[in-house]
């Protein structure tokens, strides 16, 4: 079910008063943020992370804001009795990927608890594919007053916050009707004042392992994985798909985006390939993609690539992806949903730290500069250098067919055989 509720504001307890005035300063503040997004047209950008405008609001805004209510309300103890447990899960696809990786965990601590995911509409595509949220509320999170609303409209005994920097899930959960809430403390941030317990976001080690700190606040060591809904494993593909084919999603979206974007031209020329081999190539991307995708498609050569870009919701696209031979992926949304799918992966990173960021399927295979050669540097997403330089075109399409070739079947016939067999992938 997905709801985004509102609730009537009645008189309640001093804390929960204090808690509605925080709540109307938090709108009208943070108002200032949604004001400066329309006047520089950021909500029309490829994502906001890492915006330095909005990350800059965000932290003088939301730093004082978050230490305000962790001074305004005593820390809680975990609850005896635990009905519902609700999941921030505010970030891109991939990062919502991600965090669903602990709902098997939380399911097998708490049988019966529903888990209800707090998501926003930039990601609500997750709702069509997740297996094991009950419930979904989508939260207007540039919208700070309608936001708060939302949160509060879902009481939930517990509150996991998944984001790694920004104030606003901070905020949010402090103002959610929860009884016990936990987040992520990360040096530098300092987002971590109000949360009843606190996980530790390190630089050191995988995005996922930094979200299941989260849980291990809960007594829990998680060791899940995301889980997809089985129906969308066996439907079947549009009449157009023929197999054997391989899916490239060339575009990256955030802020910067195109410097984790590999050269057109070494598309063309993979493609073109891989064509020559027997395979059919299918364009995936989103609606702002489908006319560089077009474009993509026939530089290519008419007939040879599929655009889907746009056009294919996140649900269709998983059916696609899980019986492709192969997929060919900058890192993004659909990296991470290829990898949860255990297809045969070859992930292209640039700027992008694969130690923090990377695929985690077992058939994944990662390509680009490391440290040593300008790349691997984005922590959090926006550290980008103020002279940041194009890395991506240091990979070279004799890579990217390289690790191809060791994943990809020997055979378009054994390619087509083995494509079905994916359907069946937890």
């Amino acid at each position: 079910m997905v709801s985004a509720s509102t609730e009537q504001v009645s008189g309640q307890s001093p804390l929960i008063s204090k808690q509605n005035k925080a709540s109307n300063i938090f709108a009208s503040l943070t108002g200032i943020k949604y004001i400066f997004q329309r006047r520089n047209g950021s909500l029309k950008s490829k994502g906001e992370r890492g915006n330095i405008s909005l990350r800059a609001l965000d932290r003088w805004l939301g730093i004082p804001l978050v230490f305000i209510l962790g001074v305004m309300r005593p820390r809680r103890s975990l609850p005896q009795t635990v009905d519902s447990i609700g999941l921030f899960m505010f970030g891109a696809i991939g990062d919502s990927l991600i965090a669903a990786s602990v709902i098997a965990d939380l399911k097998q601590r708490f049988p019966g608890a529903e888990i209800v995911g707090f998501i926003s509409e930039a990601n609500r595509g997750i709702v069509q594919i997740l297996d094991g949220l009950d419930e979904c509320v989508v939260v207007p999170v540039s919208r700070p007053h309608r936001a708060v609303r939302a949160v509060r409209c879902r009481p939930v005994d517990i509150l996991l916050d998944f984001s790694p920097w920004p104030r606003t899930g901070a905020v949010l959960s402090a103002l959610a009707k929860t009884g016990y809430t936990v987040g992520l403390r990360r040096a530098g941030q300092y987002r971590h004042f109000a949360y009843d317990a606190i996980g530790e976001h390190r630089n050191d080690r995988h995005e996922i392992e930094n979200l299941r700190d989260v849980v291990r606040c809960l007594g829990i060591e998680p060791l899940g994985r995301a889980r997809l809904k089985a129906a969308l494993l066996v439907q079947p593909l549009p009449a157009e798909l023929a197999l054997p084919y391989v899916v490239f999603h060339p575009w990256a979206a955030g802020y910067r985006h195109e410097l984790r974007e590999w050269p057109d031209r070494c598309w063309v020329e993979l493609a073109q390939a891989l064509i020559a081999d027997g395979y059919r190539i299918v364009l995936s991307g989103g609606p702002e993609d489908r006319q560089r995708s077009q474009d993509l498609a026939q530089a290519i050569g008419a007939g040879s690539a599929i655009v889907l870009a746009g056009i294919a919701s996140l649900a269709q696209m998983t059916t696609v992806l899980a019986k492709a031979a192969a997929v060919v992926s900058v890192n993004t949304g659909i990296m991470h949903l290829a990898a949860v799918l255990d297809c045969p992966l070859v992930a292209l990173h640039g700027p992008t730290n694969p130690l923090r960021w990377g695929p985690l399927g077992a058939r994944s295979m990662v390509l680009g500069p490391g440290a040593d050669r300008g790349g691997a540097y984005l922590d959090l997403g926006f550290e980008y250098p103020p002279a940041a330089q194009e890395i991506m075109g240091m990979i070279t399409v004799a890579e990217v067919l390289g690790c191809l070739g060791g994943l990809l079947p020997a055979t378009i016939a054994t390619s087509a055989g083995n494509a079905s067999n994916l359907e069946t992938v937890p």
